[in-house]
């Protein structure tokens, strides 16, 4: 019997290699990997949770990848270092600190 023949609903799910491979009678195939992701479910209350936690993790990710961006590529920090009074330093930090 053909594997993909028994699960026609799930073409795209078998070449994304989302389901588990049947390497017998069992329904599961890897218990522990079931029984993980069953438990992350409940834990995250559900795939809403589960979903908003990632989307939340990459959107923190992207904001950290671009204020560091900010702060080393577009600071003058060695002006910003000679900056010791009024004399010494720029009236307006965007003008006197901000590399363009």
């Amino acid at each position: 019997s053909d594997d993909s023949s028994n699960n026609i609903g799930y073409v795209l799910l078998q070449k994304l290699h989302l389901l588990p491979k049947n390497e017998g009678w069992a329904a599961v195939s890897d218990l522990d990997v079931f029984f993980t992701s069953l438990y992350n479910y409940y834990y995250h209350r559900g795939i809403g949770s589960i979903l908003g936690q990632g989307i939340v993790e990459l959107v923190s990710l992207f904001f950290t990848l671009w204020l560091s961006l900010v702060l080393f590529a577009y600071i003058d920090w060695r002006g910003l270092f000679t900056c010791n009074d009024e004399e010494s330093c720029h009236d307006n930090f965007f003008e006197g600190y901000v590399n363009r």
